[in-house]
């Protein structure tokens, strides 16, 4: 593109600042002036009409002062406002619709003819930037040792649905997803995709399937386990922790609190009492409050965030029952103003916020395998001090405690036990006997699998525990308590010889949980919205995975040199005790839904109050 300013000589614009263009000349006469080639912005910058070095013989034409763009400038322009609007997930139509998109890069930029259209953010720019991220995956996944498979469902509002895939390489990448249509989501199915995208990724690869708790889910992973029994197939930890928590909120007591807790709550839905509430927020807490808000069924750890706020809010929330305007319930007024209620706030807050700290350390993406038992031990031992101390009838603390166990048995698997071994920051302490023979038969079917020698493996983690012969060495356990401490680097960089270092190093790069799958739901619903509903299924999962992949890289950008010096909650979680667990708060992610599939064991014990059975399954792309 070419723009040429009328009037030159009138106007303000600094020409003096232009680089003059170089053209090749026939040499000049001897008798020539050198100077005659030096044009006047050179002259005005020296200070005098003579050059202070010798310049090129060049000459100054009319496209010296012209503003122009390049096709291939416009492309590359054009790229980046589409991984803008992409990254974004701003509608494809943002340019057309608003013309002072124009307008505000016609003042930047005179000669680029503007904006990228719709059509061309629907369908080339996308399709050109999606090939770039799936080369870019392909490539991660042809460079990892081996991945986690997870999956999910997603239904748009028209209906239609979505089975994604995604794999920890260890980085999580949005890999692939297909639309069922008329075909029925039941185990053979879900089971004959799966192996489709292990095929896709070559299923040597895949070490470990990782999805929800739903009974169809779990039945697809066994079909799959059958044909491929190299693979680990486990359910989501952070799902069975949260299943745990509502098993403790479906107690009697808690029960009855959790429904006063919601009641209060309410105070926010009348205009008067909020009002009220909030100017009284405003001055016991300041420029910083805890809002409000009301348990979601699908939102991990969404009864602990109840308790937590309306704890924080207690000299607010009884200010606002005391103001004859607010005109709250008197029921409502009366607890607030008594003493036992907020007793029995602080004793459901604190039986449940062990919980919710181990969830937010498991969806970490630094999270690994071996923090699952690490953190079950640590909740166990939370619970148990917690009923000490409670004024629970004998018959709830057993039921609690029966509960734990069982919650224990169904989350915590032999691969997490081996995981947890091999962690050199955890040796497997506090294992028994026979979870030490868990981890040992997992270790076995690995060494079987990847053709090693198990004898001289088991012989090499039996060193390895007792940190007897090469790991002896202070030197290779001085690094384990760094806030940086990098498993896989341990392992790679300084035991890479070690007999059992390809068994370690496939382990510890598994994924716990699979909640990225949540988010990537989110991702869907952000993108698929009621003003954005006409978008078809494919075009949304395009948009999702660039999206995704944009706000990976950069994610990963901002994040260099930040945390340098800071410990994150895997390094907090190293050696913590029981007692700074339970009292510890976690910070809230609001932001966030996660979903709830059905609990295969709801009906175990009769001493839970069936009124607040909550654990229906919320993924309807799995029935």
């Amino acid at each position: 593109m070419l723009t040429v300013f009328k009037n030159l000589s009138k106007t303000k614009f600094p020409f003096f600042l232009c680089q003059p263009i170089e053209e090749n000349v026939d040499d000049p006469p001897e008798s020539s002036n050198a100077t005659a080639s030096v044009s006047p912005g050179t002259a005005r910058r020296t200070g005098s009409g003579e050059p202070k070095s010798k310049v090129p013989k060049t000459v100054s034409t009319l496209t010296s002062y012209v503003d122009r763009t390049s096709p291939e400038e416009v492309d590359k322009i054009d790229a980046a406002f589409a991984k803008a609007v992409y990254s974004g997930g701003l509608p494809l139509s943002v340019f057309s619709s608003n013309p002072y998109f124009a307008d505000a890069l016609r003042l930047l930029r005179p000669s680029y003819p503007g904006p990228p259209t719709t059509h061309a953010l629907r369908k080339p720019l996308l399709q050109n930037e999606l090939r770039e991220v799936e080369k870019v995956h392909d490539e991660k996944v042809k460079q990892a040792d081996c991945v986690t498979l997870m999956l999910d469902g997603w239904t748009n509002r028209k209906g239609d649905g979505s089975i994604y895939f995604l794999l920890g390489t260890p980085e999580v990448i949005f890999y692939d997803a297909i639309e069922p249509g008329v075909n029925k989501e039941d185990a053979e199915y879900l089971a004959k995709e799966i192996e489709k995208v292990m095929e896709k990724v070559e299923s040597h690869r895949v070490q470990m399937i990782t999805a929800d708790n739903a009974p169809v889910m779990q039945c697809a992973l066994e079909l799959v386990r059958q044909k491929y029994p190299h693979i680990f197939t486990v359910g989501c930890a952070a799902h069975g922790l949260n299943l745990l928590a509502g098993d403790f909120v479906k107690l009697r007591p808690i029960a009855a609190i959790k429904s006063k807790a919601v009641q209060v709550v309410k105070i926010r839905r009348k205009r008067v009492a909020h009002a009220i509430f909030k100017d009284a927020q405003k001055a016991q807490t300041g420029s910083n409050p805890i809002t409000l808000k009301s348990p979601n069924p699908t939102r991990f750890s969404g009864d602990c965030i109840l308790f937590k706020c309306v704890s924080a809010n207690r000299q607010a929330l009884q200010t606002t029952a005391l103001n004859v305007d607010a005109k709250v319930p008197p029921a409502t007024r009366l607890f607030l103003c008594d003493p036992e209620f907020w007793k029995d706030i602080e004793e459901a807050e604190t039986l449940l916020k062990p919980i919710a700290k181990a969830i937010t350390i498991l969806e970490s993406e630094s999270a690994t395998l071996s923090l699952v038992p690490r953190v079950l031990m640590d909740i166990k031992t939370c619970v148990m001090e917690f009923l000490e101390k409670s004024h629970l009838t004998k018959d709830i603390r057993n039921s609690v405690l029966k509960r734990v166990e069982y919650r224990i048995n169904f989350i915590c698997k032999g691969v997490h036990k081996a995981a947890y071994l091999l962690d050199p920051r955890f040796l497997g302490e506090s294992l028994s006997d026979v979870d030490i023979l868990d981890a040992m038969e997992i270790i076995e079917k690995m060494a079987v699998d990847l053709k090693l020698d198990y004898n001289a493996i088991e012989n090499n983690v039996a060193i390895y525990r007792s940190k007897t012969g090469i790991f002896s060495r202070e030197i290779l356990w001085k690094s384990v308590d760094s806030p940086d401490f990098n498993l896989l680097l341990w392992w790679q960089g300084k035991c890479r010889e070690q007999p059992v270092m390809p068994v370690a190093e496939r382990l510890l790069q598994l994924k716990p949980t699979a909640c990225d799958c949540e988010r990537v739901w989110s991702d869907y619903e952000q993108t698929h919205s009621k003003r954005r509903n006409r978008l078809e299924n494919t075009r949304t999962t395009n948009l999702v995975k660039v999206k995704r992949h944009l706000r990976s890289v950069l994610a990963q950008k901002q994040k260099a040199g930040k945390n340098k010096g800071k410990s994150s909650d895997i390094a907090y979680y190293r050696g913590i005790s029981a007692v700074t667990l339970a009292i510890q708060y976690y910070e809230v992610q609001d932001d966030e839904e996660d979903s709830e599939a059905e609990d295969p064991g709801s009906d175990l014990d009769s001493d839970w109050n069936s009124e607040e059975e909550v654990e229906s399954n919320s993924d309807s792309d799995t029935d």
